[in-house]
C-alpha cells in the first residue's frame, strides 16, 4: 500500500506542478495606448477619442482596443485630417503595451491597414500618412513587423498575417496610424490600422529531474499492482 501512495502522490505532485507553471504566462505591465489631434488626446483605455474642429479644418483619431483576456488582443484604429484652407494639422492613433512572458507562449497575429491622402504632392506643400506594426524584445524586433507610408495622392492597402513563438522576457507590441499636413495644401487623409493577437501556453518539456520522479511513481505504482496479483498454480 505504501509504494501505491507514494508512487501516485508522485505522479500527482508533477502533474500540478506542469499545470501550475503554466498558468497566467502574459502579464501586461504598461499602458500605452493613446489617441492625439492637434493638441487634443485621451491615454489608457478601451475607447479612445479625440477630435479639434477648426475653421481651417479637423483632426480627429479613435482607438478601440481589448486585452481585458491577457491571452486575446484586439484594436482598431483610425485617425484623419481634413484641410479647408492650407494649414498644419496631426492626428495619430497608437496602441502600445509592454508585458512579460513568463512560460513560453506561441501567437497568431492577423492584421490588415490602409492609407489614403488626396493632397497633391509631399514636401512642404502636401501631407504624409504612415502605418506601423511590431513587436519587440529590448531593441530585437521579431515578426510581426509591418511600416507603410503615403507622401503624396494615393491609397495604400494590405493585410498580413504572422505566428510564432515568444520565450520568457519582457516585449512590447506597437501599432500605429498617423497623417499629418504640412501647411501648403488642402485636402484630407486617412490612416487606419486594425488587427488580433492571440497567445496559446506552449507545450511543456519535462525537465529530467520530473522524468526520473515520474518514472519512480509509476514504478511504485506498477510494483504495488503487481503484489496484489494472484498468482498462477
Amino acid at each position: 500500500m505504501r509504494g501505491f501512495l507514494v508512487g501516485a502522490l508522485t505522479v500527482w505532485l508533477i502533474v500540478t506542478g506542469v499545470t501550475t507553471a503554466q498558468a497566467d504566462p502574459i502579464t501586461i505591465v504598461l499602458d500605452g495606448r493613446e489617441v492625439f489631434a492637434s493638441g487634443v488626446s485621451q491615454r489608457a483605455g478601451d475607447a479612445l477619442v479625440a477630435t479639434l474642429v477648426t475653421d481651417s479644418g479637423s483632426s480627429a483619431a479613435r482607438l478601440d482596443s481589448s486585452y481585458a483576456d491577457p491571452m486575446h488582443w484586439q484594436a482598431q484604429g483610425v485617425a484623419t485630417i481634413a484641410a479647408q484652407v492650407p494649414t498644419k494639422l496631426l492626428a495619430e492613433s497608437n496602441f502600445a503595451a509592454s508585458f512579460i512572458v513568463a512560460a513560453p507562449v506561441t501567437y497568431a497575429f492577423q492584421s490588415n491597414y490602409s492609407l489614403f491622402s488626396s493632397f497633391p504632392s509631399a514636401g512642404f506643400g502636401g501631407a504624409t500618412a504612415l502605418t506601423s506594426i511590431s513587436l519587440r524584445n529590448g531593441s530585437n524586433f521579431s515578426p510581426p513587423f509591418v511600416i507603410d507610408s503615403l507622401s503624396a495622392e494615393g491609397t495604400h492597402a494590405a493585410s498580413r498575417s504572422f505566428s510564432g513563438l515568444l520565450t520568457p522576457g519582457q516585449y512590447t507590441m506597437e501599432a500605429h496610424t498617423s497623417v499629418a499636413a504640412l501647411g501648403g495644401a488642402t485636402g484630407n487623409a486617412a490612416g487606419s490600422f486594425g488587427f488580433t493577437l492571440d497567445f496559446t501556453p506552449a507545450a511543456a518539456t519535462p525537465e529530467p529531474a520530473s522524468l526520473l520522479l515520474l518514472g519512480s511513481g509509476l514504478a511504485g505504482m506498477l510494483g504495488y499492482r503487481r503484489r496484489l496479483a494472484p498468482e498462477k498454480s
